[in-house]
């Protein structure tokens, strides 16, 4: 009996648990497909200017260490790299686009690219 006892509290917990975590999953999965439908849209006007170098670095999205790229919002691509080092150079905290100048651009980064 004092077996079971000690089982069944462990037991309730362990699923309780379980639950949370498909919880939390779930709300995930929800937000990501929420990003996937902003993101979409973006990327693939982006492809449809078949751009193959990063406009920063001029080098080929292929053939660059490991292919991360980041998509802003205003649909432009760069090398992740590339994107970070001409972050660290904007001194007013202005952020903008390289390319168009897009104020306050969000980005995504897309790995292996």
């Amino acid at each position: 009996d004092k077996l079971l006892d000690s089982f069944l509290p462990n037991m309730a917990r362990i699923w309780q648990e379980r639950r949370e975590r498909a919880r939390i999953n779930l709300e995930r999965q929800k937000e990501e497909e929420k990003l996937d439908k902003f993101w979409k849209p973006i990327r693939d006007k982006a492809a449809s200017r078949h751009e193959k170098d990063c406009p920063i670095c001029y080098n080929s999205y292929k053939h660059h260490q490991n292919g991360d790229v980041y998509l802003l919002d205003c649909s432009h691509m760069f090398h992740k790299c590339c994107l970070e080092s001409f972050e660290r150079f904007d001194v007013g905290g202005n952020l903008c686009c390289p390319m168009c100048r897009h104020p306050g651009y969000q980005k995504k980064l897309i790995q292996g690219f």
